[in-house]
C-alpha cells in the first residue's frame, strides 16, 4: 500500500519572522511606546504649569520701569581670564544710563550686539505707578524685550551658601566656597546654617576663606501654609527669601566659579538655563527688589511637594518666557555641561575657562557611579585627574593655569 507524503500534499506555513526578529520587533515596539508615554507626560506638565494660572494674584504689584531707548551698537570681544572686568565694561559705549542688552550667553559668542528693544504700551507705565500682574495676563506676551542692562553693579558683592542639617563637608564643597573667594572676589561670603559643618575640609575652609560668615538660619518648614518637604526644597525656599532680604548671589554648593562674575551683576536677576524647558536655581543674581524673584515666590502659594523640579526649575522657566524683561537667562555659561552630558566633566575635557562663567560639577552623579570604588577627592588625587573636573580643581585649588588649547 502506498503512503503520502503528508509534507508533500501540506506544506509548513512560512513564518512571516524568524523568533530573532520577533525579539528585535518587540523592542522597538516598547521604545516607541515609552517615548510617546514620556511625550504625553511632558504635554501633561506643560498643560499644568499653564492651567495654574501661577501669576494670577490679585494683591500683587510690580512697577515696571520704562527703558530707554537706545540706538548705539557695539560689539563686545570674547573675554579671558586675563582680561580686566573694568576692560570689559568701559568697552560698552552708551548715552544713557541704562541699556537693553541683547548677550545670549555673553562669553560663548564672538560678537555681541547692544540694541534697544522699546518696550509696548501694554507693559510700562509711567515708572512711579504699579502695574497689576493682571495686566501682564491680558497681552500675549511671550519672548518680548530683553532685561534691562544697568550702568552700575545692581546686585551686591556678596555670595550666599546655605546648608541645612547634619552631612559631611567635602573637599569640592571647600573648592566651591574658594571659588567663590578667589575668583568672584566677593565682599562677604554668608554661610547660612542651623548646623554648622566640621571636619578638616571645613576648618580648612574657615582658615582660607577670611570673609566667611556664619549665619544661624533655620530651614523654613512651611510655605503658604504648605508643609515643604526636606531638604532641597527648604534650601530652594530659603535661597529666594534670603535674596529678597538682602541681595547677592546664592551658589548651590556644587557650583565652581571659573570667571569673574562682575559683569552679571549688571542685571537685576541672572539665572542659568540646564537644558530646555529648565531653568537652573543652582545660582541666582539678585538684587533684593528684583520683580522676577517676586514673582518665583509667589509661584509656590502652587507647591508640589510631589514633583522636585516643577516649582524650581520649570515654574522659572516659564516665568522668564513670560515676562522677559525681568530677567536676563544664561543659555549655557552658568550650569553647562547640562545633566545629560554631565560624564564629560569627569571623563572628558571642554573649555570650561572660556565657555563658562560658572560650572555645576554634577558630583553626586560621578559618586553614585564609583560606589563600591572607594574613590576619593581630594587635594592629592586632584593633582593626577585628566579631566575637565581635574583641571578645574587645580586651577580653584593650586592656582594652576588652565590650558592654553
Amino acid at each position: 500500500m502506498a503512503t503520502t507524503n503528508s509534507s508533500a500534499t501540506n506544506p509548513p506555513k512560512p513564518r512571516l519572522l524568524s523568533p530573532n526578529k520577533k525579539v528585535w520587533v518587540l523592542l522597538v515596539v516598547c521604545m516607541l511606546v515609552a517615548c510617546l508615554l514620556y511625550y504625553v507626560m511632558y504635554l501633561a506638565d506643560e498643560a499644568l504649569l499653564n492651567t495654574l494660572k501661577w501669576t494670577n494674584f490679585a494683591t500683587a504689584t510690580v512697577n515696571v520701569d520704562p527703558q530707554p531707548n537706545v540706538t548705539s551698537s557695539r560689539s563686545f570681544q570674547a573675554s579671558n581670564i586675563s582680561e580686566s572686568y573694568e576692560n570689559r565694561i568701559a568697552s560698552i559705549s552708551l548715552n544713557s544710563t541704562d541699556a537693553v542688552v541683547s548677550t545670549r550667553g555673553f562669553i560663548r559668542d564672538q560678537d555681541r550686539i547692544l540694541k534697544s528693544t522699546p518696550p509696548t504700551a501694554t507693559n510700562v507705565t509711567n515708572g512711579t505707578e504699579g502695574v497689576k500682574l493682571s495686566t501682564f495676563e491680558d497681552v500675549e506676551y511671550f519672548g518680548q524685550g530683553e532685561a534691562r542692562f544697568h550702568k552700575d553693579e545692581v546686585v551686591p558683592n556678596i555670595a550666599h551658601f546655605i546648608w541645612f542639617s547634619n552631612h559631611s563637608f567635602e573637599f569640592y564643597h571647600l573648592l566651591s566656597i574658594l571659588s567663590v573667594h578667589k575668583i568672584m572676589k566677593a565682599d562677604k561670603i554668608l554661610f547660612h546654617t542651623d548646623f554648622e559643618p566640621s571636619g578638616p575640609h571645613w576648618e580648612e575652609t574657615k582658615q582660607k576663606v577670611s570673609n566667611l560668615e556664619i549665619l544661624h538660619r533655620e530651614p523654613p518648614i512651611t510655605i503658604f501654609n504648605q508643609t515643604l518637604a526636606p531638604r532641597y526644597h527648604q534650601a530652594d525656599i530659603a535661597s529666594i527669601e534670603i535674596l529678597m532680604e538682602m541681595g547677592g548671589v546664592y551658589f548651590d554648593p556644587d557650583i565652581f566659579v571659573v570667571q569673574p562674575l562682575d559683569y552679571l551683576r549688571h542685571y537685576d536677576c541672572v539665572m542659568g538655563r540646564e537644558i530646555p524647558g529648565f531653568i537652573a536655581k543652582g545660582i541666582i543674581f539678585a538684587n533684593k527688589e528684583s520683580k522676577f524673584l517676586r514673582l518665583y515666590y509667589e509661584g509656590y502659594r502652587h507647591y508640589d511637594a510631589h514633583c522636585w523640579n516643577c516649582n524650581s526649575l520649570k515654574y522659572p522657566n516659564y516665568l522668564a518666557k513670560k515676562y522677559p524683561d525681568l530677567i536676563h537667562v544664561e543659555e549655557t555659561s552658568l550650569i553647562y555641561p547640562p545633566g545629560n552630558r554631565w560624564r564629560m566633566m569627569f571623563f572628558g575635557k571642554f573649555r570650561w575657562w572660556v565657555d563658562n562663567f560658572t560650572v555645576h560639577i554634577w558630583i553626586r552623579n560621578f559618586l553614585r557611579l564609583q560606589t563600591g570604588r572607594n574613590v576619593v577627592i581630594s587635594p592629592q588625587t586632584i593633582k593626577t585627574m585628566d579631566s575637565a573636573f581635574g583641571e578645574m580643581c587645580r586651577f580653584i585649588y593650586y592656582d594652576e593655569p588652565p590650558p592654553q588649547t
